[in-house]
């Protein structure tokens, strides 16, 4: 991971925090790298049920701006990293002690449209029970 603009040649997203004051680029994700997660923590951490997530080699990322990161244990005890911009507080991607060369950067930072489908969603125990799986995605019950 970089703190840079500049991607080279290959096609690229970007995206940016509420406030703008953090943005970042990376290579436009595939379906194999978007999930949706819908474990305790991230339902903890966001507010929300549920979060799209797209793994990304920290090598491929690059953002500019002031950010910060709250560190916990994971449910196998791994430490996750939630990095958050330091003026709005929006979260941006989490990191693990586990996986130290890639990221999880949260799918909501980008236009809409320029996400693909979810082929995976992780923690599905952890749904709600109207909650709808997204048609063709693997679901697995915990990570």
């Amino acid at each position: 991971m970089s703190k840079s603009d500049t991607m080279g040649t290959a096609a690229t997203i970007t995206g940016q925090c509420l406030c703008g004051a953090v943005t970042m680029s990376m290579p436009i994700p595939t379906s194999e790298a978007t999930q949706i997660c819908h474990c305790i923590d991230c339902r903890k951490s966001t507010g929300c049920l549920a979060i799209p997530l797209i793994r990304v080699p920290l090598t491929s990322f690059h953002y500019q701006g002031e950010i910060s990161t709250y560190y916990a244990p994971g449910l196998s005890g791994a430490s996750v990293g939630r990095v958050f911009c330091l003026i709005c507080g929006s979260q941006l991607w989490d990191t693990s002690s586990v996986e130290t060369d890639k990221i999880w950067i949260k799918g909501g930072l980008f236009p809409p449209g320029s996400i693909p489908i979810p082929t995976l969603e992780i923690f599905a125990k952890d749904m709600e029970a109207w909650e709808i799986p997204i048609p063709g995605a693997h679901l697995v019950q915990i990570q």
